[in-house]
């Protein structure tokens, strides 16, 4: 085998993940290494029955190397026929504490990338040596070149585009990061994409040109300070359906709480809870227990509730009450109400309470 495959494309750079103190490796990256899934939806397999516009799952990873947990969130929401986004939260923390810092990686087809703020505005990069073997850390850094870095505490974005040929849509994606003390990003340079077999209608050769690469790295933890990011592709002819992102803390104080504000173009107004530790998250006039929740709010009064892993809920008038942890979505589309609860629940609204078993998405009433 090549020195190239073990010493780069094996190793945790190479890769869309979050690597420790620039230390983080296993055999190759083979499988011995299993992660744990706390919570997904819809089931694993499941066709039918469920709420179709939104997925997620939620895993944990001990990374062997430096002994650091490590939890992904991840989830696909559907906004339109052709509109959607993708949120991902990921902590890690070293067990033993003395974290140095904690590099996110991603990497993305296209024939340029641009680091910006979050108003669009390109980001003064300059260039870096801090990823590097020299600094002590994985030779597989050695690897990457042009490597430029700034550091800052806002909000930040990260575009990709693919150039197409006169006559085509260009396809880009957009990164949209949470900023946080301590953060520091980098744009790289990383070898191609060999797992790319043939162009499939893309414009240049990508398994021969450079994989461009998104670094965030936290100096510290990025436990109570995770890489919080909202990927959004979309095409030059229909172009991006989200207007802004912000991020808004829990008026509980919870360190290890996210929260997110997307507004959309079409008028569509969500809002994200992401907890670590089970802790009841207030913002507003919505509040939760839960791993995950989203409240979506459509312009035309339809709204939905999304808890992942969840035991109560309170949004829009109802308060939602499991009887043990679990996956619930409540929708209200046209006045009528859909119910998809994995768990046995109590909704309880203006003065009507009612308990609903464990059932696939189906009408309900509750006054």
């Amino acid at each position: 085998m090549q020195p190239i495959y073990l010493e780069y494309y094996s190793q945790f750079p190479a890769h869309n993940t979050v690597m420790v103190d620039g230390a983080s490796s296993y055999t190759e990256m083979l499988s011995y290494h299993a992660f744990d899934v706390l919570g997904e939806y819809p089931k694993s397999e499941q066709k039918k029955g469920f709420y179709k516009d939104i997925t997620y799952s939620d895993v944990y990873f001990l990374e062997p190397e430096t002994q650091s947990d490590q939890s992904r969130l991840v989830s696909i929401v559907k906004t339109g026929e052709t509109a959607g986004y993708y949120v991902d939260v990921f902590r890690s923390k070293k067990q033993r504490k003395g974290d140095k810092f904690h590099d996110y990686y991603y990497h993305n087809l296209g024939q340029s990338m641009r680091v910006m703020d979050a108003d669009g505005n390109p980001l003064k990069l300059t260039e870096s040596e801090e990823m590097a073997f020299a600094g002590g850390h994985l030779y597989a850094l050695d690897y990457m070149w042009d490597k430029k870095s700034v550091k800052l505490e806002d909000d930040y974005q990260t575009e990709w585009k693919i150039d197409m040929p006169e006559g085509e849509d260009d396809v880009f994606m957009n990164l949209w990061m949470k900023g946080t003390v301590g953060r520091e990003v980098f744009s790289i340079k990383s070898p191609p994409n060999k797992a790319f077999r043939g162009n499939h209608g893309i414009p240049y050769k990508v398994d021969k040109e450079p994989y461009l690469t998104f670094a965030a790295r936290q100096h510290g933890a990025a436990w109570e300070k995770p890489f919080v990011s909202v990927y959004e592709p979309f095409t030059s002819a229909e172009g991006k359906s989200i207007e802004k992102i912000s991020g808004f803390e829990d008026e509980n104080g919870n360190t290890e709480f996210v929260g997110l504000n997307i507004l959309h173009k079409s008028g569509r107004e969500d809002f994200v809870f992401s907890s670590a530790n089970h802790q009841k998250a207030n913002y507003k006039a919505m509040s939760s227990d839960a791993t995950y929740t989203l409240f979506g709010n459509e312009e035309n009064g339809d709204w939905v509730v999304f808890i992942g892993n969840g035991k109560e809920v309170s949004a829009k008038g109802h308060t939602i009450i499991t009887s043990e942890m679990g996956n619930v979505v409540l929708e209200s589309k046209q006045g009528e109400l859909l119910l998809n609860n994995e768990v046995p629940i109590t909704i309880t609204y203006k003065n009507s309470k009612k308990k609903f078993d464990a059932g696939t998405l189906r009408k309900i009433e509750i006054e």
